[in-house]
């Protein structure tokens, strides 16, 4: 769904992580680490309902999500290894009972709602794509935060006495609010009929500062799961791609990136760039551990990239296509990627630029700079449609993706703002109205040849902008259409599993023959097999 206030560094070059799926495994870890937090790590019994109607019903066994769920809910991050392991471990040696059932959730405002019981305490939160996440309400009480700051609450009967009792802290904390959360309790839950006192801040919380403080029944602290904390004030520049290009003049589209990212993170240009630095590293590490061939049992592909052949001589394509297939393929063997914008369509920024990189022999300041203009792009797609394929397919994922590719491979060859813009737009207008149709449900085919495949049209689009060609539609109404296709596709082909390729009999027997996707069992699992009569 459309956003506010989108940060790169938060929402479009990221999460970094390990799994199958940024909606459906490192939003799941981050929702895991705030339900864990909300009973303070005392995790004892789990109890998640998906919607049947939703995405999460068909898909979070597959690609991911219960894992992920595990993971956080043991204080796990993305990017924690162990993760594969997480819901043995979770039984076996945390001994924490986890149950899942299915009914229809009356909160439900995404495809990707968990309704979740903790302990006594229930906790309503949203995946709403490329790991993003937001936690909607605890115990009936709403809150709508993205887990981009610390956040105290504390139960009471008279929030009047906590605000008096913590007020005078705020500063000395450096906390960035204090409220007291409209509504009360839900009648049948947790103490009902309370009201929440909420302390939210940018440094992290001590349950010590918290405590003392008169009529307070319970208190918690939910931790920052996104990479970035939201200021306490932020003043963007600009908002859409229009007002961007008024504000352009004289300036590199990296530059106005880091212009965005300033005001909306707080950080300094160095800290940015840094951290910009940090994921073209793993980008080129992840890139030639592909290269060299990977495995993974729960996998209906085999290494791919390693047999690449040029008949046709393509040049530089060549290298994108073989790179963009070697991030995939670590994807889909449990390595570490960075899902930008999403895990499902990982291949494809580092794929084009990496390859177009060495190519040119860029430094790698300017692989840095081409991805903030990647990542400025992605902020546009995120704050006017989504990154989410449970709400707009395929289009959302690699559409985006090629998008944001395009943009930072016209700056590669020297192209301005205006150029970057057109191939971004031609990009996106070429895959809008995409399906989202995993083969057994796995986010590995058609999604390797389709990242592959969205890669080429960024190249191209790169080309045909550079050589003057017209995208005709400016890109904040071509972002309009891809909400409004978004909106009015079918729900079989928005990652459900239900439609498209994921439905056709071939996809099943796949799926049959592979068992369960995200545990340690090996239910019905032929280890190691491959298709070569499909593939």
């Amino acid at each position: 769904m459309p956003s506010t206030n989108v940060s790169i560094l938060n929402e479009v070059l990221g999460p970094v992580m390990r799994g199958p799926s940024s909606s459906h495994t490192a939003a799941a870890v981050r929702i895991g680490m705030m339900c864990r937090g909300v009973v303070n790590g005392e995790v004892t019994r789990v109890e998640v309902v998906y919607d049947p109607e939703g995405s999460l019903a068909s898909v979070a066994e597959d690609q991911g999500n219960n894992m992920g769920l595990c993971g956080g809910l043991q204080g796990w991050d993305c990017s924690d290894p162990r993760l594969e392991t997480a819901q043995d471990h979770l039984k076996n040696t945390a001994k924490i009972a986890f149950k899942i059932t299915e009914e229809h959730i009356e909160e439900s405002t995404h495809p990707n709602t968990h309704k979740i019981y903790v302990n006594d305490h229930q906790i309503i939160a949203l995946s709403t794509g490329g790991g993003a996440v937001t936690l909607q309400s605890i115990d009936g009480v709403r809150l709508d935060t993205r887990g981009t700051r610390y956040m105290g609450l504390i139960y009471t009967k008279d929030p009047t006495q906590i605000l008096e009792a913590l007020t005078p802290k705020v500063t000395a904390n450096n906390w960035v609010n204090i409220q007291v959360l409209p509504g009360t309790t839900r009648a049948e839950g947790f103490l009902p009929g309370r009201r929440i006192v909420m302390v939210d801040s940018c440094c992290s919380i001590s349950a010590e500062a918290l405590e003392g403080a008169p009529g307070a029944e319970h208190l918690c602290v939910v931790p920052l799961v996104m990479p970035v904390a939201t200021p306490p004030a932020i003043d963007l520049p600009f908002k859409t791609v229009g007002e961007m290009q008024k504000h352009a003049e004289g300036k590199q589209l990296w530059e106005l990136a880091l212009e965005y990212e300033k005001a909306r993170s707080g950080l300094i240009e160095d800290e940015i760039l840094e951290k910009i630095d940090r994921l073209v590293g793993i980008y080129e590490t992840s890139i030639d551990e592909g290269l060299k061939g990977t495995s993974h049992s729960d996998r209906i592909l085999g290494p791919q990239s390693t047999k690449y052949r040029s008949t046709m001589d393509l040049g530089v394509l060549d290298d994108i296509n073989k790179y963009t297939s070697a991030f995939m393929e670590v994807k889909s063997s449990f390595g570490l990627i960075i899902a930008a914008p999403t895990a499902g369509s990982c291949g494809i920024v580092p794929g084009c630029l990496i390859a177009t990189a060495r190519r040119l022999s860029s430094p790698r300041l300017e692989i840095s700079k081409a991805l903030l203009c990647c990542g400025l792009i992605g902020v546009f797609i995120a704050t006017r449609s989504t990154f989410a394929a449970e709400e707009g397919g395929c289009q959302a994922e690699c559409g985006a993706a090629g998008s944001m590719a395009a943009a930072g491979l016209v700056y590669l060859h020297g192209g301005g703002v205006r150029e970057s813009i057109t191939a971004a737009s031609m990009t996106l207008q070429s895959v809008l109205g995409m399906a989202c149709d995993p083969i057994a449900n796995r986010v590995e085919a058609p999604c390797l040849l389709r990242n592959i495949n969205t890669a080429s049209m960024a190249a191209s689009s790169t080309n045909l902008a550079l050589s003057g060609f017209s995208s005709v539609i400016p890109y904040d109404e071509v972002l309009a259409a891809h909400w409004e296709i978004s909106t009015n596709m079918p729900r079989g082909i928005r990652c459900t599993g239900l439609a498209g390729l994921a439905a056709q009999p071939s996809s099943g027997a796949i799926q049959k023959s592979l068992g369960c996707g995200s545990c340690s069992c090996s239910k019905g699992r032929i280890e190691g097999t491959i298709y070569p009569e499909i593939w």
